[in-house]
């Protein structure tokens, strides 16, 4: 500010391409041709022709410190001083914020009067701060600034009230509502009460009679419970006595059906191969022949291995035929025959293994019948008896 230079503001190749472009200028000017020349040639322009404007608040102790810092700001510089607005200036500057937003705010009949208000408070605070320095030698600035921050203020305070007071004012209508119905209800009650008073007496009448007669009733309730009681007794015994044949018929159930359930899961091992291989033998070990006549006995077919393989033509069929098998319906006469097949020694699973996977399966199927079968012929009365007594 004070020499009209900015040391090393150019880079070394800038500033030679710069002054090559102003050397011309320079010589027609006459202020010489080498680059130190030129360059005061080009700061001497830039002097006279660029002109900056400064803006400083004197509000705390910046503007002080920095015209200590940089006395050029008061040796090279036009201060200018601004003078406070006067009156007219704020109630103009009020009105024009105001006006922007009358009607959102609701002030358009207070207008006039919020302008002067305004006004008001901040020469006054104007004033009271003369006041304060002359007192305590402590300045307090009121600047256009802080005038324009206190109608903002104004403005954005009024705004939230108006978003407020509606809300209040609800809530308290509401209330009064609430309490006016409230009342309403106790006038109807206390003008019922009064209309039903008879019928109330008459009905604390009849209650007194029916008390009377539920005492009897009581007596009467006593005499019965005691006759009950023995029922009770009675009723129990007999409870006991079923849960007894009850618990007798699902553990002997528990016995047979596993080992149905473990033949049923061995049949859901065979497939179509397994049945078609087993089919295929021209002379089967009599072990497989034993499994397949007892099939076949149960299937109410001839007991011989060339009604077995047309039963065995479908795979599928023929497994689903086992699976599905009616266990709970089988003559007792069907039964003594398959006997003479389970009981035979070569009529295990395991012995029969050695021979065929599929008879293996099979025969774990009739042996499972045969046994849910036999558990069922001991079952079976001991159910008829628990149903009689349920």
């Amino acid at each position: 500010m004070n020499s009209g230079e900015i040391p090393n503001l150019f880079p070394v190749d800038e500033k030679i391409a710069m002054l090559d472009e102003i050397s011309a200028r320079a010589r027609d000017a006459g202020q010489g041709e080498n680059r130190d020349q030129i360059y005061a040639y080009f700061v001497a322009t830039c002097r006279e022709n660029l002109h900056i404007t400064l803006a400083f608040s004197p509000v705390g102790d910046q503007f002080r410190n920095r015209c200590r810092q940089f006395p050029s700001i008061i040796n090279c510089c036009t201060i200018d001083w601004y003078n406070p607005w006067p009156r007219e200036a704020l109630y103009s500057v009020a009105h024009r914020q105001y006006s922007a937003d009358e009607a959102k705010l609701g002030i358009s009949e207070h207008l006039d009067l919020l302008c002067q208000a305004s006004v008001e408070i901040h020469t006054s605070v104007a004033e009271v701060s003369e006041d304060f320095y002359n007192e305590l030698r402590r300045r307090n600035y009121t600047t256009p600034t802080s005038y324009l921050d206190l109608v903002k203020t104004y403005k954005e305070m009024l705004l939230h009230q108006r978003g407020i007071v509606p809300v209040k004012i609800a809530t308290y209508e509401g209330g009064l509502k609430r309490l006016k119905e409230t009342d309403e209800m106790v006038s109807d009650l206390k003008e019922s009460l009064i209309t039903l008073s008879p019928e109330i007496e008459q009905k604390e009448k009849e209650t007194q009679i029916m008390v009377v007669d539920l005492e009897k009733q009581q007596t009467l309730a006593a005499v019965e419970e005691k006759t009950t009681a023995a029922d009770e007794a009675e009723a129990q015994k007999m409870f006991n006595k079923v849960a007894a044949i009850k618990k007798d018929c699902e553990e002997q159930l528990a016995t047979a059906m596993p080992i149905y359930r473990e033949a049923i899961g061995a049949l859901d091992t065979l497939n179509k191969n397994d049945i078609t291989e087993m089919k295929a033998y021209a002379k089967p070990a009599e072990e497989i022949v034993l499994v397949t006549n007892s099939v076949c006995l149960l299937l109410g077919k001839k007991e011989d291995w060339d009604e077995a393989k047309k039963l065995m033509n479908n795979p599928n069929d023929f497994i689903d035929s086992l699976k599905k098998y009616d266990k709970d319906n089988i003559k007792e006469s069907l039964l003594k025959k398959l006997k003479k097949y389970t009981t035979d020694p070569k009529f295990t699973p395991a012995n029969i293994a050695r021979k065929s996977g599929a008879a293996k399966s099979i025969c774990m199927w009739a042996c499972a019948i045969d046994n849910y079968c036999g558990v069922m012929k001991v079952i079976k009365p001991k159910q008829a008896s628990l149903k009689e007594a349920e």
